[in-house]
């Protein structure tokens, strides 16, 4: 059976399958621009890549004068792992980001839909759930994307069955013939006013092909990736009044809270001001709020 769910009482993940450098060799602590280096312990030695930065040394390790290692979604086992701690720790599964940038390019494509490969074996070994996440952002795409999407989402439904796994997530959407469980698909970017996809005749018609106009088995639950402040067209998202038709078509809406409140009483505030109403106002739309 597939992994027909609710989305209630459950715990979702953002999965981004980066891969690190070829190159390991030639990086230099200089190079790295992250805020912590991970533990690589649970990892297989021979799925990691060393690089040249020595490790500082540790008095109570046996393994002083190592060097750092890095760690790529494109080996299985290392993105089974992941899944692995998912389950331990009661994470129900993930959304995997696909950024469109880049993706026209076949080299690209080839090593995003292997991480993707990954991450649908690591769901089904592990009992995990997964589903596609697109990603509209980037400062070299246009509202050519829209059709890209297409393009694409076409490809892992004929070509990598992606949603023909029993671990894909799935969502009712209520029709005319009855209630529906389709394949969930989110496209995060919908809306952002610092997105370059500005096109609201081209994406309500995206839309209207995932729910409607689509062979049936490239049909969606569609979900937007959309701007915290969505409902009231102002701040972070496009302020033209065409784009709250395009929010309310939306099958569920996820919006962009990260560092949108810095402490629990700026947080009580945003929930009262901005969360609380915007699932009021999906909930009176029949529009699933995450």
């Amino acid at each position: 059976s597939h992994a027909s769910m609710s989305f209630f009482n459950i715990l979702l993940l953002e999965h981004w399958g980066f891969q690190h450098s070829a190159n390991a060799k030639t990086v230099k602590a200089e190079d790295l621009t992250v805020d912590l280096y991970p533990t690589v312990d649970e990892y297989d030695d021979e799925d990691l890549i060393e690089t040249g930065i020595p490790m500082k040394e540790d008095p109570s390790s046996s393994s002083n004068n190592s060097f750092a290692k890095f760690y790529s979604a494109l080996k299985p086992n290392i993105v089974v792992k992941h899944f692995e701690w998912m389950s331990t720790y009661g994470i129900t599964g993930v959304f995997h980001m696909r950024f469109m940038e880049g993706l026209q390019d076949d080299k690209v494509r080839d090593w995003k839909t292997t991480v993707l490969r990954n991450v649908k074996r690591a769901a089904e070994i592990t009992g995990r759930t997964f589903s596609v996440s697109y990603n509209i952002a980037g400062h070299t795409i246009d509202n050519t994307v829209l059709d890209d999407i297409k393009i694409d989402w076409m490809r892992l439904v004929d070509e990598e069955n992606i949603t023909q796994s029993d671990r894909y997530i799935r969502q009712g959407r209520e029709e005319e013939e009855g209630r529906l469980l389709l394949p969930v698909l989110r496209i995060y970017g919908i809306g952002f006013k610092d997105v370059r996809v500005s096109d609201t005749s081209g994406m309500a018609e995206l839309i209207d092909w995932f729910q409607n106009k689509a062979e049936e088995k490239y049909r969606v639950f569609l979900i937007g990736g959309v701007p915290s402040k969505w409902r009231t067209l102002v701040g972070d998202s496009r302020e033209e009044s065409s784009w709250k038709d395009i929010y309310d078509s939306l099958d569920g809406i996820h919006p962009w809270h990260v560092g949108r409140w810095r402490t629990i009483e700026h947080f009580d505030d945003y929930y009262s001001d901005t969360i609380l109403p915007d699932a009021e106002y999906c909930n009176g739309k029949g529009i699933l709020y995450i």
